[in-house]
């Protein structure tokens, strides 16, 4: 623990960014985890997102909910839940098992499923759209990579998926391959 701890001293004592830390629960056994979080613990973190599997498990195996939980008890952080969510049935056991969480992410789940986060939508009364998605990206990059060229090329690559599955929108996905601005984009998409 105390090589973890030089570490996240020197990331800590070296900016002034929000750090997030995205972990395992520990190397062989869960109950490494319980050590672990007490280090965290001792950091500003903006977001401890844990994937509750030891590195030994990698994917195989049941997740262990009960060191979510724990952490869930135990810990000050703002947590993010990561880890086999693949239908909407799992996330439906996962959101009642852990109601008012704060955050979940997604991996591997929408992934293979990449209307996943639409159905889980859809079941909270709300439905997602893809300029929904292009809405939020277009936030979300401006803000973590600032860069408006690289923003604005983040962006296009999207769309190039979107040519593929879409050919009827190619004309429309030409127009914002044409655009030079974050400024021009948005109005394009009317944002």
């Amino acid at each position: 623990m105390e090589k973890l701890k030089r570490f996240l001293d020197t990331i800590f004592s070296g900016t002034r960014m929000r750090i997030s830390i995205k972990t395992r629960i520990g190397v062989e056994d869960p109950e490494e985890f319980g050590p672990l979080l007490e280090v965290f613990d001792l950091y500003p973190i903006s977001e401890l997102i844990i994937h509750p599997r030891t590195a030994k498990e990698f994917y195989t195996g049941t997740v262990h909910w009960e060191i979510y939980r724990f952490a869930r008890e135990k810990s000050s952080l703002p947590l993010c839940y990561n880890g086999d969510l693949f239908t909407l049935e799992e996330y439906e056991a996962w959101d009642y098992a852990f109601p008012k969480s704060r955050a979940v992410m997604f991996g591997r789940g929408v992934l293979g499923d990449p209307l996943l986060l639409s159905r889980i939508r859809r079941t909270k009364g709300k439905t997602a759209t893809w300029e929904d998605l292009q809405y939020e990206l277009y936030v979300a990059y401006q803000k973590e990579i600032g860069n408006e060229q690289h923003v604005l090329s983040r962006l296009k690559e999207f769309w190039t998926y979107r040519a593929l599955c879409r050919p009827e929108e190619r004309e429309k996905i030409r127009q914002i391959y044409r655009t030079e601005t974050l400024q021009e984009y948005a109005k394009r998409l009317h944002f």
